[in-house]
């Protein structure tokens, strides 16, 4: 039976795992879980729920951004198409268009709080492959690194 400690370790690489897309089932099988546990800690501390939010803020931020210019250049083909169109008006819009999409661009570009849980879970699977032939990484090392990479994974989830 696992210590508290163990598991508490076996719970933040877990979180890891589910946050950079793993199953329940295989977190399971890769930390000598049951799939009731790994399940219960999904469930109980919100995990789903996280993962949907890092996911889909600024994806969908950036989709909505871009359905606007797509209005807004309906728009602009409206009124274009009008016998006497308002030169100042098409500016206008043409102009919060290419703001707006330059905008969308930026946030489609940048990194959230799920890439660098992704980032820091591929860095840890090396880690640990690379232990295998690399004897200064010993499994209290890694330990030491998968604290600090659960309790870096904290302080974004708390920043925001």
């Amino acid at each position: 039976m696992a210590s508290r400690k163990e598991l508490t370790e076996k719970k933040a690489q877990a979180y890891r795992l589910f946050m950079a897309g793993y199953s329940q089932k295989e977190i399971a099988e890769q930390y000598g879980l049951t799939e009731t546990t790994v399940s219960r800690w999904v469930n109980g501390e919100g995990w789903r729920d996280r993962l949907a939010e890092e996911k889909t803020s600024s994806v969908e931020l950036a989709n909505s951004m871009m359905l606007a210019a797509k209005k807004m250049t309906e728009v602009i083909i409206t009124e274009i198409n009008k016998p006497e169109y308002n030169i100042d008006s098409i500016t206008k819009c043409s102009d919060n268009v290419v703001k707006i999409m330059a905008s969308a661009e930026r946030i489609a570009n940048t990194i959230n709080k799920a890439t660098v849980i992704d980032v820091l879970t591929s860095l840890d699977r090396w880690l640990l492959e690379r232990s295998k032939t690399d004897k200064n990484l010993t499994p209290e090392l890694l330990s030491v690194i998968n604290r600090y990479h659960q309790e870096y994974i904290i302080h974004i989830q708390n920043r925001s």
